[in-house]
């Protein structure tokens, strides 16, 4: 609740007892500056007009002028006067216009805390395993050694040949018993033997074909190694392209995230910094009037506790409270030394 609300507050409880017109300038600068006390001074008025005791009522009055004397002044025999306290300096309360906006502001600085933004994307390889096992592959990948007997296709050939042969063999052998007669001869043998030997030729003749077709299988699959590997590198390639891509661009945003927050942190820390300047500046001036009033008050004390002095001897020669004497003291016009 503000200073403010609570002075307004003041006032509508002063009507709420009815005794807002009774008020003296005096009681509402004590309310601006403590409220409890003004609220203390208005139960003492509206109890001191509903009583019909006179003793009641000058202890009531009494009571309200004790509240206002810490304050430096008297209400006099009825409350509504005004009558300074020799001998009591009563300090104004300290402004603070800028108070409020002061701690708003750093609040406001704290909330914003430091920098902070998401963190950086990070890389992550989709090909790196599948790259390192062709890698590998192409870097352990065997000498070329050709050996017949392991080639299917050689061994194809190879069988193809004996059956031609076989056959080549059985023919030449049928054609000479016709012509003999069935007898066997040694022409019949050596032209068989000639007929199988031309086959195994033509399979020995092969020998340099299937040399170079089992070459060429080796090295169509080393290229088909090197070639996937170069189709995951140039993905990897393209992939990490659009991650410097994307990283450039969460450098530039950052950057200007944090450049916007350096902006407002800063007007933050200006706006702040010009707020305490100023409640400084009030805080100063109000400790150098302070200050002066407060010599002005002492410079003058001497010369008012003479003249209270003065008054209570006069009090006491008379025997009878003069209207000065009751309106400092509370009493009534009158009153006999000292009155109780």
């Amino acid at each position: 609740m503000s200073k403010r609300n609570t002075f307004e507050q003041t006032q509508e409880y002063a009507r709420e007892k009815g005794v807002f017109e009774q008020m003296s300038d005096f009681d509402w600068q004590i309310a601006r500056s403590d409220p409890a006390a003004a609220m203390r001074i208005i139960d003492y008025k509206q109890q001191y007009g509903a009583s019909s005791d006179p003793e009641e009522r000058r202890r009531l009055n009494q009571a309200a002028n004790r509240e206002r004397m810490r304050f430096g002044a008297s209400g006099g025999t009825w409350g509504n006067g005004y009558y300074e306290v020799p001998g009591f300096y009563a300090r104004r309360e300290e402004p603070d216009a800028y108070g409020e906006a002061v701690n708003r502001l750093f609040a406001e600085r704290q909330a914003a805390g430091g920098f902070s933004y998401d963190s950086a994307p990070r890389y992550r390889s989709r090909y790196g395993a599948e790259a390192d096992e062709l890698a590998g592959q192409i870097r352990s990948y065997r000498d070329f050694e050709y050996d017949p007997e392991q080639d299917p296709l050689y061994s194809a050939y190879r069988k193809q040949a004996a059956r031609e042969g076989e056959r080549s063999v059985r023919d030449t052998l049928a054609s000479y018993a016709a012509m003999t007669g069935g007898r066997p001869s040694t022409a019949a043998v050596s032209a068989a033997t000639q007929a199988g030997n031309y086959y195994s030729a033509q399979l020995a003749d092969r020998l340099p074909e299937l040399y170079k077709l089992a070459y060429g299988r080796y090295k169509d699959d080393y290229e088909r190694l090197r070639s996937a590997l170069g189709a995951m590198q140039s993905m990897e390639k393209s992939d990490y392209a659009r991650y410097l891509d994307e990283l450039k661009q969460y450098n530039s945003d950052r950057d200007l995230a944090y450049k916007g927050w350096r902006e407002d942190y800063g007007r933050l820390t200006d706006s702040l910094d010009t707020a305490q300047a100023l409640r400084d500046a009030e805080r100063k001036d109000y400790w150098e009037r302070e200050r002066f009033d407060r010599q002005s008050y002492i410079d003058g004390s001497a010369s008012a506790q003479k003249h209270l002095a003065r008054l209570l001897d006069e009090w006491k020669q008379s025997d009878s409270a003069s209207d000065e004497i009751a309106g400092l003291f509370g009493v009534v016009r009158g009153a006999p030394y000292p009155y109780r």
